[in-house]
């Protein structure tokens, strides 16, 4: 690879050592990057990403594209599309990644050590938020704006010292960190810089102080959480289209008219006259950090957050970060696994305990409206009922956050909630956009503070700079309109899959399996969702097999996805504008940072959750037929497993 580097992210990697590369090089790599940009696989353009083989990872993915733009051996779409450094678009996407390795090899940097976000403040505040000894900021600029500071210091309780002049060396484990406005050569920084911030990408010199991945102990439990893990949680990465456009010299384009989609998001949450406008954000998790910072701030920064244990993995560990950097979130659980539990009964044993803990000026219940993975409903009106008589036996503000992700149809404040603050919040990059772009909004129903809590959402957004950016919003803009008929479909297809789904388990295992999908109770609701999951019955050849059974339905969800490569992908999404079936198993993916004794619960008999989602166009005959035949493999009488 001649003068490329790319460091390993392990322990052993400190100090950015990369040799400086020729004009000579970076123009044969620009000419072989436009060639590459005309070869980009379609599976590059979405925001899910195969989570089998093809899932190689950030750095293996570095290490396949640089020898490719610096050799000279042919560039096939085909090979291209065998190689995704992540599983999810916000977490980088091939496009985003390119331009990281384009920007750092510009300037003399180690690929593996630049990280482009979309936003201009977060490659300032992912430094200060992982770093664990003070950070001495030379070129602050907007960074110094005096609500910036306030929440870093505040909330985040970020050390870190504005100072003038040239860099020098800090005390013992310091970290010091320029923002450039222009992106200086590594061979001219000062030797002392451990990172640059400039615009919206990091520069990381020495990653022993500036993490690239995280830090865990011994039984893997989250120490220290590294730049890349702030980005995902917080925000994400430059969007694909904005990349795309970047890597090929494009103007990004201008900013969309918004009023059908505003008013279609104020819809699709029931509450249509809501005098705020909604918020967009680049990520959904963006939207939730803007709607927490504006709790806090409003819960004079000593606030309760309820939520499922069983939450989506990327909610429930951004409120953790949230909680342990701000010491003002004290964060409750409520389990609802298992087909006998109830959503309303859990939240209200839930409440019932915290009665008798210390009283918080604001109480956040955060709930999902239909649950992942197993679409159990919630009693809005008892719901009402329950947070109200918690309001007033302990005085806390209580305010709902909705997440209608799973069905943003079912416009659940219709009618509802005339005296609790509700926020209903929608993962943008699921149904609304169709899969094409990543997104959040928060709508709030008209009750005063909510009003107040969306307003200060926004500010809060606008701290971060995470809103939308215009690539997103045109998308939105042109998707948005057909969210409906596109859930309507795609639930039908899921009605007709489960259906299936159930006989021929019956028939291949002679076991009745239910599956975890809506109930009428819930369409009368006009809740939508394309998604289910289920528990699949031990087979006879692996009864007593422990091992085995934990292991089968990862075993099953690879068998499927291999018979049907067509119609099938084994992604986490949900939502899709197209004709594949999304499938996974939710402990290996969305639950990744859940602990392993809460996933535990979910399984039955040994075997865990499998979660398939739906599109609005699919050859129904050929999945149930794939289904058919996998499920024959794993339950015939000879079959070993």
């Amino acid at each position: 690879m001649g003068n490329f580097c790319c460091s390993k992210d392990d322990d052993s990697t400190e100090i950015d050592t990369t040799t400086p590369i020729t004009s000579q090089s970076i123009d044969h790599i620009r000419s072989r990057l436009a060639v590459l940009l005309k070869n980009v696989p379609s599976s590059w353009l979405g925001t899910t990403y195969p989570n089998d083989g093809r899932y190689v990872g950030r750095q293996r993915f570095l290490d396949e594209m640089l020898p490719l733009l610096n050799g000279n051996d042919e560039i096939k779409e085909e090979n291209l599309a065998q190689f995704f450094p992540e599983d999810y678009v916000r977490l980088g996407s091939p496009l985003s990644t390119l331009l990281e390795m384009l920007r750092a090899l510009e300037k003399g940097y180690s690929p593996s050590h630049v990280f482009c976000f979309a936003s201009n403040a977060l490659p300032v505040i992912s430094v200060l938020l992982t770093a664990t000894s003070t950070v001495y900021i030379y070129g602050a600029g907007e960074m110094k704006d005096d609500a910036r500071v306030a929440m870093l210091k505040q909330v985040f309780k970020c050390d870190f010292k504005y100072t003038a002049g040239e860099p020098v060396e800090g005390e013992k484990g310091a970290i010091v960190l320029q923002i450039s406005a222009s992106v200086p050569d590594k061979k001219d920084l000062s030797p002392y810089v451990d990172a640059v911030a400039s615009g919206d990408f990091l520069y990381i010199v020495n990653s022993k102080k500036v993490l690239l991945k995280d830090l865990k102990d011994a039984k893997g439990k989250m120490v220290r959480e590294s730049i890349h893990t702030i980005r995902k949680r917080f925000g994400g990465a430059i969007p694909t289209p904005d990349a795309l456009s970047l890597l090929k010299g494009e103007e990004l384009p201008a900013k969309p008219n918004l009023d059908a989609f505003n008013t279609h998001l104020k819809e699709l949450a029931g509450c249509a006259t809501s005098q705020v406008a909604p918020l967009v954000t680049t990520t959904g998790l963006a939207s939730l950090i803007a709607c927490n910072l504006a709790a806090l701030e409003l819960g004079d920064h000593n606030v309760d957050i309820l939520m499922a244990s069983t939450a989506y993995g990327g909610s429930s560990q951004q409120t953790e970060i949230l909680s342990k950097v701000s010491g003002q979130i004290t964060k409750h659980t409520f389990g609802i696994q298992g087909k006998d539990d109830h959503v309303l009964e859990k939240i209200t044993e839930a409440l019932a305990a915290m009665k008798s803990g210390p009283r918080k000026p604001l109480t956040c219940v955060l709930i999902e409206y239909p649950t992942n993975p197993d679409m159990k409903d919630c009693d809005l009106t008892g719901l009402e009922a329950v947070l109200t008589d918690y309001k007033t036996s302990t005085g806390s503000r209580v305010v709902l956050c909705l997440d209608t992700t799973f069905s943003p149809i079912s416009t659940p404040l219709k009618g509802l909630f005339t005296e609790t603050p509700v926020m209903v919040w929608n993962s943008l990059s699921k149904s609304v956009s169709g899969g094409f772009t990543t997104g959040g909004s928060l709508v709030v129903n008209e009750n005063k503070f909510a009003q107040q809590w969306l307003t200060r959402s926004h500010a809060y957004a606008d701290l971060l700079d995470v809103h939308s950016k215009n690539c997103q919003l045109k998308i939105l803009a042109d998707n948005h309109m057909n969210t409906e008929t596109r859930i309507e479909n795609a639930h039908q297809n899921a009605v007709k899959a489960f259906r299936h789904l159930e006989a021929k388990v019956k028939t291949v295992s002679g076991q009745d399996m239910k599956v975890n999908f809506v109930t009428q109770a819930q369409l009368d609701k006009h809740v939508r969702p394309a998604t289910f999951s289920f528990n699949l019955p031990p087979p006879a050849a692996i009864q007593s097999d422990n091992k085995a059974k934990a292991a089968f339905a990862q075993k099953f969800v690879d068998h499927l996805v291999t018979s049907y490569p067509k119609g099938i992908k084994p992604c986490v999404s949900f939502g899709q504008e197209n004709t594949l079936v999304y499938v996974t198993v939710p402990a290996t993916s969305t639950q990744g940072v859940i602990s392993e004794e809460i996933k535990a619960k979910q399984a039955v008999g040994g075997i865990q959750l499998v979660r398939f989602s739906f599109p609005p166009r699919m050859d129904l005959s050929a999945f149930t037929a794939a289904l058919d035949a996998t499920l024959l493999k794993f339950y015939s009488p000879s079959a070993a497993n």
